[in-house]
Formats: structure tokens, sequence, C-alpha cells
């Protein structure tokens, strides 16, 4: 699942997601917002669409990594249900920076 959010006919954020059907988890690939876009719900918009969309296929649960420095991502994805699983050491390829597994459970 692929979606994106247009302002003006302009892209202002996107998401993109993959099914681990073995885990019954929608996996987010990449999420972006930009900048002047963000903090104005686009994300938890996506997110929440993502959400509904893996309890649609009865899907358990909603992943994602993010980067560890990445305070203000963490947060949001906190206050959504995601929990932190465990860092992932240096994932990122530009510069090896640790990333932390988070899911969201779709069961309760």
């Amino acid at each position: 699942l692929y979606l994106v959010v247009e302002d003006d006919q302009q892209i202002v954020g996107f998401m993109g997601t993959a099914i681990d059907w073995y885990h019954y988890d929608l996996h987010i690939t990449n999420i972006g917002i930009t900048p002047s876009y963000q903090n104005k719900g686009i994300g938890t918009y996506l997110i929440s669409t993502a959400k509904n969309y893996a309890r649609h296929l009865k899907l358990r649960s909603l992943s994602l990594e993010v980067r560890v420095h990445n305070v203000s991502a963490r947060r949001l994805y906190e206050s959504l249900g995601f929990r932190n699983q465990h860092i992932k050491s240096r994932y990122y390829l530009d510069n090896h920076e640790d990333a932390v597994d988070m899911q969201a459970n779709l069961l309760r």
C-alpha cells in the first residue's frame, strides 16, 4: 500500500507499506512529510489509514523502524500506540545510525 497526501497538486506527505503475511504484520517501509507541513496531523492521518487497512486484512500488528535520534517521530509513534521492541545496530546505510524497531498491536 502506498499513500500520498497532496495540497494544491503538490505531494506533501507519503507512506509506503509491505505486508508480512508470515507474522500478520503491516510494515511501514517509509514515511515522510514536507517540513512546512509537519505537525499538522498528516503523519497521524497516514498511520491511522494504515491501521485501518491492516485491520481490514485481519493483520495483528503495524511495525516500523525509526532513527534513534529522531525523538519527535518516536514520540508521535508512541502516541499512536507503537512500543519499542529492540534496537537494530547500525541499521541506516548513510551514517550507520541505530534504529528503534517499533510495533503497534492491532488486536486490542
